[in-house]
């Protein structure tokens, strides 16, 4: 009986730990204080509704938390992002977060992945980006 305690005792530390973890976000953006007046001064005639949207798409595709948001900069490039999630490498395999997000813009923003793709290079940033699909 005091070996399951023990067990669920570090599965519970575990699991708190990961959540802790998984709230605070990728290393490289958990410093940063809120980037919405970057947004608002990058997009000032956008509603801010529509630029959260967006960053919703970013955390939900990259399966990060809500709470993350908006710790990303209209300047921060999509695979520098991505790669933060595997400590700054390309894995051999991935949860096909990049698709996941193009997806979601796709859908939340009336957009075809083709469009969005013609857009798409590996240095592009949120904000070339943001310009891509709601245009």
């Amino acid at each position: 009986m005091d070996d399951w305690i023990a067990v669920l005792i570090i599965v519970g530390v575990v699991a708190a730990f990961g959540y802790f973890e998984y709230t605070r976000g990728p290393c490289p953006y958990r410093g940063r204080s809120c980037t919405g007046r970057a947004w608002k001064k990058a997009f000032p005639e956008e509603p801010k509704n529509r630029i959260r949207i967006f960053l919703e798409c970013l955390v939900e595709g990259m399966a990060l938390s809500a709470n993350t948001k908006l710790k990303f900069h209209p300047n921060d490039q999509i695979l520098d992002i991505y790669r933060s999630l595997y400590g700054g490498r390309t894995p051999l395999g991935d949860n096909l977060e990049c698709e996941t997000f193009i997806e979601n813009l796709s859908q939340k923003f009336d957009v075809s992945i083709e469009e969005i793709l013609n857009c798409w290079r590996e240095d592009i940033t949120l904000r070339e980006l943001f310009v891509c699909v709601k245009a």
